[in-house]
C-alpha cells in the first residue's frame, strides 16, 4: 500500500473511526497494477473528517462532492478523497443519486456499488473485505454486479459504458446475467450526455482489450442508443452509432475487432480501424436496402461531427479510413508509382507541413501493416515510406544561401518550380543540384 494512503487510514483510525481503501485502488492492487488514484471510505463524517486532517497538518479541498458526505484531503502532496459511509437512491437523473444518506457500516457502503470487483476494501495492514465476492470474480476473471444487474443499471446509466470499459481494461469475461440485462437499461442512456458517452467511447478505444469491450459495447445494443445534446438552446436526443450495430455485417465487424486488437494504442489509428467497414463501395446485404454507396462512405463523417470531433482530427481519421485500402493495394506496384501517389496527396493538400506527412506516414504504415497481417497480404513498408524523402513545402528543400543570394526577388517563385520538380522526381533534394536547377531556371523563365 502507498504509504501516504496508509498514514491517513492510521489517522483516522488512531482518533477512533473505522477507515479503508476501496474500489478501483484494491482491485489494481489485488491484479498487482499500480493504481492511479485512491479512495476512502470512513465512518467519520465530514466535520470530523477535516478534523483529523487538520490535526495532521494536512489540508483539505473544499468541493461539491462535500454535500455528499466526500472530502479531498491532501496528505503530503497526494489527494485522497475520503468520504463517509452512505447509501443512496436514484430517481429521474440518469447518473445522479435522487437521495443520499448516511449509512453506519462498511458492508452498507459496498453494497450500493457497481461490479463486484470494485466493492473491496482493504484496512491499513492490508487485511481485504469482501462482501460480494469480488476476490472470487478477480480469480476467475469475470465481471459481475454487486446484486441484481438490471437495477444497477438503471440506477446509474453510466455504470453500462464502465462495464465495457472494464471488459476493455481488464480482459475479463462478462457475466451472462450481465450481459442480458444491459440491453434492459438502455433508456438509462437518455440522460447522459453525448459528450460523456463519447469520452467514454475514447477511454474504451484505448484500452488493452478494446475488441472485447467494442464488442459488448455493439452486441447489447448500447452503440445505438441515443443520449441527449443540446443544440441551439434545445435538448435532443442523438444516437450514438446505431449504424455499426444494425448495418456492418458479422465479417466486417469481426475484421475490424481485429485490426483494433493489433494497432497501438492510438486513438486516431483506432478510430480509423473501427470506420473501417464504411471505407469500401460495397455495402453489407442488409445495408444495400437503406444506403447507396456514397451515402455508405460518407457515414464515418457524420458519425465523427456527431460526436463533436475537432475538424483536424476528422480529417485525419477520414483519410486513413479512405486511403488505408489505396494504399495496401499500392504495394504491389513500382515505389515510383507510390512516390507519386503521396505527391498527388501533398498537392491537394491534404498535408500543410512535414512533420503532418511523417506523422501520417508513421500512421499509415501501422494501419496498413496490421491490414495485411490480418488479411494474409504482403507489406511492402518501404513503399509506403518513401514519402518521408518528399519534400512538402519550399523549407523543406536543401537549397544554400548562394541560391538566395542568385535568384534575389525572384527566390520564391524559383522555390515553387524547384519544389515540384522534386516532389515529381525530376530533381534530387541536394543543394548542389538545386542550385543548377536554379540557374537553368532563370536563365528560361526570367
Amino acid at each position: 500500500m502507498e504509504r501516504r494512503v496508509r498514514k491517513w487510514l492510521q489517522a483516522l483510525r488512531q482518533e477512533g473511526y473505522e477507515a479503508y481503501l476501496v474500489g478501483g485502488a484494491v482491485r489494481d492492487m489485488l491484479l498487482h497494477r499500480k493504481p492511479h488514484d485512491y479512495d476512502i471510505v470512513t465512518q467519520a463524517r465530514p466535520e470530523e473528517i477535516k478534523q483529523v486532517a487538520q490535526r495532521h497538518g494536512w489540508s483539505c479541498t473544499t468541493q461539491p462532492g462535500e454535500v455528499f458526505g466526500i472530502v479531498t484531503v491532501q496528505v503530503e502532496g497526494l489527494s485522497l478523497e475520503t468520504a463517509t459511509y452512505r447509501k443512496e437512491v436514484y430517481g429521474k437523473d440518469s447518473h445522479r443519486p435522487s437521495d443520499i444518506w448516511y449509512a453506519t457500516t462498511l458492508q452498507e457502503d459496498m453494497l450500493r456499488r457497481d461490479f463486484t470487483i470494485n466493492a473491496l476494501a482493504m484496512t491499513a495492514e492490508g487485511r481485504i473485505l469482501d462482501y460480494v465476492g469480488g476476490q472470487r470474480d478477480l480469480k476467475e476473471k469475470r465481471l459481475a454486479t454487486v446484486g441484481d444487474p438490471v437495477r444497477r443499471f438503471r440506477e446509474d446509466g453510466l455504470r453500462l459504458f464502465r462495464a465495457c470499459r472494464l471488459v476493455g481494461q481488464l480482459g475479463f469475461t462478462p457475466e451472462a446475467s450481465l450481459v442480458q440485462a444491459m440491453p434492459q437499461a438502455l433508456s438509462r442512456v437518455a440522460g447522459i450526455s453525448l459528450q460523456r458517452a463519447v469520452q467514454e467511447g475514447d477511454r474504451l478505444l484505448l484500452t488493452p482489450y478494446a475488441a472485447e469491450g467494442l464488442q459488448l459495447w455493439k452486441q447489447t445494443g448500447l452503440a445505438a442508443a441515443a443520449c441527449r445534446s443540446r443544440k441551439n438552446g434545445v435538448e435532443v436526443a442523438v444516437p450514438i452509432f446505431p449504424e455499426l450495430v444494425y448495418w456492418v455485417s458479422p465479417a466486417d465487424w469481426q475484421r475490424t475487432l481485429a485490426y483494433i486488437s493489433h494497432l497501438p494504442g492510438d486513438l486516431t489509428l483506432r478510430y480509423a480501424a473501427l470506420f473501417y467497414p464504411f471505407c469500401g463501395t460495397s455495402l453489407p446485404p442488409a445495408a444495400g436496402n437503406v444506403f447507396t454507396a456514397d451515402s455508405w462512405a460518407d457515414i464515418p463523417a457524420q458519425v465523427l461531427r456527431r460526436w463533436g470531433k475537432a475538424a483536424k482530427e476528422v480529417r485525419r481519421i477520414l483519410w486513413l479510413v479512405q486511403q488505408s485500402q489505396t494504399v495496401l493495394s499500392l504495394q504491389s506496384i513500382s515505389e515510383e508509382v507510390c512516390r507519386r501517389w503521396w505527391c498527388r496527396e501533398i498537392r491537394q493538400g491534404v498535408f500543410k507541413r512535414k512533420e503532418q506527412l511523417l506523422q501520417a506516414v508513421q500512421q499509415m504504415c501501422a494501419m496498413v501493416r496490421v491490414m495485411a497481417a490480418v488479411q494474409h497480404l504482403p507489406f511492402y513498408e518501404r513503399r509506403v515510406a518513401v514519402a518521408t524523402r518528399l519534400p512538402v513545402e519550399t523549407k523543406d528543400l536543401l537549397y544554400s544561401s548562394a541560391l538566395v543570394q542568385y535568384c534575389g526577388k525572384d527566390t520564391g517563385a524559383c522555390l515553387q518550380y524547384l519544389l515540384r520538380q522534386v516532389q515529381e522526381g525530376r530533381l534530387h533534394n541536394t543543394a548542389s543540384v538545386l542550385e543548377q536547377a536554379a540557374v537553368q531556371w532563370r536563365q528560361q523563365y526570367t
